[in-house]
């Protein structure tokens, strides 16, 4: 009895260890070019999530102008270039 207590214990502990390992798993590396889903220019990844952040921090150039800003995973996507004819 005393044994099923203990290997309840450790598939839970185990369950938990996995799917907090699916969640800290990067979808996206520094230098990935990514979209936002709604649209936009193609901006590059700088920075991923870290402990307990979760935007990765893309960079764009605007003109000349450099720009910066956070973004949630589920609101990017890969870049994928428009094919010319």
């Amino acid at each position: 009895m005393l044994w099923q207590v203990f290997l309840a214990r450790a598939e839970s502990r185990l369950s938990c260890a996995a799917i907090r390992g699916s969640r800290m798993e990067n979808e996206f590396k520094p230098g990935d070019i990514v979209q936002l889903k709604s649209g936009g220019p193609p901006m590059t990844v700088s920075e991923v999530p870290k402990g307990s952040a979760t935007r990765y921090i893309c960079v764009w150039f605007k003109g000349a102008s450099k720009e910066q800003a956070g973004f949630e995973a589920d609101s990017l996507k890969p870049y994928v270039a428009p094919v010319k004819a």
